[in-house]
């Protein structure tokens, strides 16, 4: 019989590294002021920070081949099983907040928690800058669900998603729809995910751009409020520009505040795909158009700017409705 080391007892694991950490503690961020062509983006660096910390599993056990077995609930209903040699194995890809129960060899299971923190990264073998919408908190005293709702990076063309990759999407995100913000992916039949996957290619532009076309805006958020669509993978090349205006539209309307989309915005400046910041051209760019539209926050102007795009309050229900945790 195994027996568990570590984590055991309910002991709170990290899921974020050291320098999201930081960026995640950070009112504002250092600046390099890089120019950034969302249509020709051009790597500035090889490392890639966007993936969750590694946490080493141990155990005892007298057999060299182990299974050990993680879920989310005490009975093991949903499992997750990773196969290792020798007694301990570096885990992550994790929610954030959550309660885990963990087993070796089918023995007896110990629990552990995850820290409660937002952005939620996950490493798909392959892609950069991938993160759970989930997590955040709102201004309804509630926060948006996980595991719904997952924006990143290309899968195809400038990345190339791995067996690996796929496997993270299909059986640890589990996603069901593909939907590709970039005009170039029609030349592809199916999702590189699979055949099987849901594929839907909505062009959009990002910032200032997006917002000229209110049709689009329309159209996505038409898709966001089809529950039949989820698990939902959302991408563009380098989930940050057209990815990030999305998120920041959508994430007002479910009741994230001006800083927290200012976070989820800036910290893909981890990514392999250059720095983004609140006071580049692109984004100053985004804030003089949203100036059009009444109110007198931020939060208030994204609302006026969406229902000037004909989304109706009780489209945003729906999508309330199933992102939400209330």
């Amino acid at each position: 019989m195994a027996k568990l080391i570590y984590p055991i007892n309910e002991e709170i694991i990290p899921i974020l590294n050291d320098l999201q950490r930081k960026f995640v503690n950070e009112d504002e961020h250092e600046y390099n002021h890089n120019m950034i062509n969302w249509a020709h983006l051009e790597k500035y660096k090889e490392q890639d920070d966007t993936f969750p910390i590694l946490n080493t599993f141990r155990f005892e056990s007298e057999k060299e081949e182990n299974v050990i077995e993680i879920s989310e609930d005490a009975a093991f209903s949903n499992l997750r099983k990773i196969e290792v040699s020798g007694n301990s194995a570096e885990i992550h890809n994790f929610k954030a907040n959550t309660t885990y129960y963990w087993r070796v060899n089918g023995g007896e299971a110990g629990c552990f928690k995850t820290e409660d923190v937002a952005p939620v990264f996950y490493e798909v073998d392959g892609v950069t800058n991938v993160r759970d919408a989930g997590n955040w908190k709102t201004k309804y005293g509630c926060r948006i669900k996980q595991g719904l709702l997952f924006r990143g990076g290309e899968m195809n063309i400038h990345h190339d998603i791995t067996e690996k990759g796929i496997d993270v999407m299909r059986n640890i995100l589990k996603i069901k729809t593909d939907l590709d913000l970039r005009g170039e992916a029609k030349q592809f039949p199916h999702s590189p995910i699979g055949e099987d996957i849901q594929f839907n290619i909505i062009p959009a532009g990002p910032y200032a751009i997006f917002m000229q076309n209110k049709e689009t805006c329309k159209e996505l958020f038409d898709f966001f409020a089809d529950e039949s669509n989820y698990p939902i993978y959302y991408h563009c090349w380098g989930g940050a520009d057209r990815t990030g205006t999305i998120a920041c539209l959508l994430g007002v309307a479910l009741g994230m505040c001006e800083k927290d989309t200012l976070l989820d915005y800036e910290i893909t400046s981890l990514s392999v795909w250059g720095e983004r910041n609140r006071v580049s051209d692109l984004y100053q760019g985004f804030l003089a158009e949203l100036q059009k539209y009444d109110g007198e926050t931020f939060e208030e102007r994204v609302m006026s700017f969406i229902y000037s795009c004909g989304i109706t309050e009780e489209q945003l229900d729906k999508i309330r409705n199933i992102l939400l945790d209330r």
